[in-house]
C-alpha cells in the first residue's frame, strides 16, 4: 500500500468510526431524551473538538484527586452549584468514552436534570474554563469542586 492508498485508508476508518458511534448514539434511548431535553441548546462536540477537551479533562481531573487540600464541598442539589453561573457554558461528560460531550448553559441542566444524569452511572459538569467541576456519581452523591488557581498553568 502506497502512502497515498494509506491516507485513504486512514480517512475512511474514521469516517466509518464516526458513522458507528452516530448510530450507537441514536440506539441510546437515554442519550436521546437527554439531547432532546436540551432542544436546540446544545452543541455537541465534533470528535476532534472531544477527544482534545477529555485529554484536558482527564488531566486536570488526575490532578484534582491528587490534591488533599482542594475545597470540595457535597451539595444536595445543582441549585447550589456555583450560584450566579446559570449563564455560563458548561460541558456535560458521561463516564462512557462511547457517548458525546455536549455543551450547553448550566441552566438547561438544572431543568433536564433528571434526563442528563440518567444516561450514565457517573455524570460530569465542568464549566468551559475548567474552574468548577461538579460530579453526579452512581452513589447518588453530588460534589461540586472549586479549583480557582489549582489547575492553573
Amino acid at each position: 500500500m502506497n502512502e497515498e492508498q494509506k491516507k485513504r485508508y486512514e480517512q475512511l476508518k474514521k469516517n466509518n468510526q464516526s458513522v458507528v458511534e452516530k448510530r450507537e448514539w441514536k440506539s441510546n434511548i437515554l442519550l436521546q431524551e437527554a439531547l432532546a431535553s436540551l432542544g436546540t441548546k446544545k452543541e455537541i462536540l465534533e470528535t476532534r473538538d472531544q477527544k482534545e477537551l477529555l485529554a484536558e479533562f482527564n488531566r486536570k481531573v488526575k490532578i484534582l484527586f491528587e490534591k488533599e487540600d482542594l475545597e470540595r464541598r457535597n451539595i444536595s442539589s445543582v441549585e447550589e452549584f456555583s450560584s450566579g453561573l446559570d449563564e455560563c457554558n458548561v460541558y456535560i461528560i458521561w463516564d462512557e468514552a462511547n457517548l458525546p460531550v455536549v455543551k450547553t448553559k448550566l441552566i438547561n441542566i438544572k431543568k433536564n436534570l433528571d434526563d442528563i444524569v440518567a444516561v450514565s452511572f457517573d455524570t460530569w459538569i465542568v464549566t468551559e474554563t475548567f474552574d468548577r467541576f461538579i460530579e453526579f456519581n452512581h452513589n447518588g452523591k453530588i460534589t461540586e469542586i472549586l479549583t480557582d488557581a489549582v489547575l492553573k498553568d
